[in-house]
């Protein structure tokens, strides 16, 4: 093999990692080695160890029975949530990791409008209050960046109305 065909090779290759990172921009995150590692298996849960440079702050998926659904995503610091849908992890990796990809946002969005709901048709200081207690007994009911999240809004919505006064 000659060196130019070594670097029409590596141009191919290149090529092929550029279409997968077309289709799942979050590729564009990993390093070729670990995206031919993660593209070159067909076993779904190869793609965990790589799932915190792909995802900020997201270190696994649960599988469901048998491996044929994703049913949960937990944070470095094992904060947990199901999505409200699960995705089976069919086809192409960049395929079901893109299913993967909306039905997080789509849950993260169910999650704080509920959240907003709840928040404005209680007292303020005993809603904070059965948030912690909530924290403390049920973590994965409504992830803690999302309670955060609502506080701030409500906050800086109080604010605005008092400065209008």
């Amino acid at each position: 093999m000659t060196l130019f065909d070594l670097e029409k090779n590596q141009k191919s290759l290149t090529n092929y990692l550029d279409s997968k990172r077309f289709i799942l921009p979050r590729f564009y995150f990993v390093p070729d080695d670990d995206l031919l590692q993660i593209l070159g298996t067909s076993d779904p849960k190869a793609i965990t160890p790589h799932l915190i440079k792909l995802y900020d702050n997201n270190k696994e998926m649960t599988f469901g029975a048998g491996n044929k659904t994703i049913t949960h995503m937990t944070s470095d610091e094992g904060e947990c949530y199901a999505f409200e849908t699960p995705v089976k992890p069919e086809g192409n990796i960049e395929d079901w990791m893109t299913r993967v990809d909306q039905e997080m946002k789509k849950t993260l969005h169910v999650f704080t409008k509920k959240a907003v709901f709840y928040y404005a048709k209680m007292d303020r200081i005993e809603w904070i209050k059965q948030q912690l207690v909530d924290l403390l007994d049920l973590p994965e009911l409504y992830p803690r960046l999302t309670r955060l999240f609502e506080i701030r809004q409500f906050e800086s919505q109080e604010i605005a109305e008092h400065g209008r006064e």
